[in-house]
């Protein structure tokens, strides 16, 4: 299990995001309150949720994301919402995700990079 919540915000916000699509499945943490939805971008520590609803800003949720037959699942936190979704940012990662993850992102690399700034 990887635990990256001891990353700073400035340190997540320097992490390269990639453009991925992927089946994504919110769930608030304590509730059943779901929320399916897109991805459009995906980094070492996070995501962005397509999402016309959402959860509230610091909103601790599960996440299950689903991409090519593969599944990637961690606890995390909403930390921003726009009209266009939320911004997540994972906070505790197992071992088998994480490598899931890894995966996801090297196939990336060789694509366009979003840039990470929301206006």
């Amino acid at each position: 299990m990887r635990d990256i919540a001891t990353h700073s915000e400035t340190e997540r916000r320097k992490a390269t995001r990639h453009g991925f699509q992927a089946a994504a499945v919110v769930t608030e943490a304590g509730s059943s309150r779901i929320i399916v939805a897109p991805t459009s971008e995906l980094g070492r520590f996070g995501c962005f949720v397509q999402a016309a609803s959402t959860f509230p800003q610091g909103t601790r949720i599960h996440i299950v994301m689903t991409n090519e037959g593969a599944t990637f699942e961690a606890t995390a936190t909403v930390s921003h919402v726009t009209e266009e979704g939320m911004g997540i940012v994972f906070i505790t990662v197992e071992a088998a995700d994480q490598e899931i993850l890894e995966k996801w992102l090297a196939d990336e690399r060789r694509k366009p990079i979003i840039p990470l700034q929301r206006f």
